[in-house]
């Protein structure tokens, strides 16, 4: 008995998954947004503290895509004006304070942020793609 073949290009589910809608569908940048993320976290602001100011003011946690993204920017913001070291152990600590440390998946969710973390020089031209990838969904494209 032969069974019914569906070639790929036929199959054309009626709805897409949420994920799909949520994760593929608009303008952003996860890899840029951890990028900055995981340049802050390794404390680098001794060695480059004009591009930590540039980044610093020039993007918002508006501009992240991802939520839990824009709670530990928003986290390394608040040390940062109130002159405290950006690292692991203190944004940890000033989630923990927001309440919103298990929101963004806890101390793992850093931890993995730092061991995917790049190089820190490219730190404000990842900003640069998350600022243009928010003006992008801003404008609908």
């Amino acid at each position: 008995m032969r069974g019914i073949v569906v070639s790929p290009r036929a199959y054309k589910p009626t709805q897409m998954p949420r994920m799909w809608d949520e994760e593929m569908a608009v303008n952003h940048s996860i890899e840029a947004e951890e990028g900055v993320l995981g340049c802050l976290l390794l404390d680098w602001m001794q060695a480059e503290p004009e591009k930590v100011t540039r980044v610093m003011v020039s993007l918002k946690p508006k501009h992240f895509y991802r939520e839990k993204n824009r709670w530990v920017y928003d986290a390394c913001q608040a040390l940062y004006k109130g002159g405290h070291p950006i690292d692991q152990v203190t944004v940890t600590h000033e989630l923990e304070k927001q309440g919103k440390l298990e929101a963004v998946g806890g101390a793992a969710y850093l931890s993995h942020i730092l061991s995917i973390s790049t190089v820190p020089l490219n730190v404000e031209h990842y900003a640069r793609i998350i600022r243009d990838c928010y003006n992008e969904r801003r404008n609908g494209h």
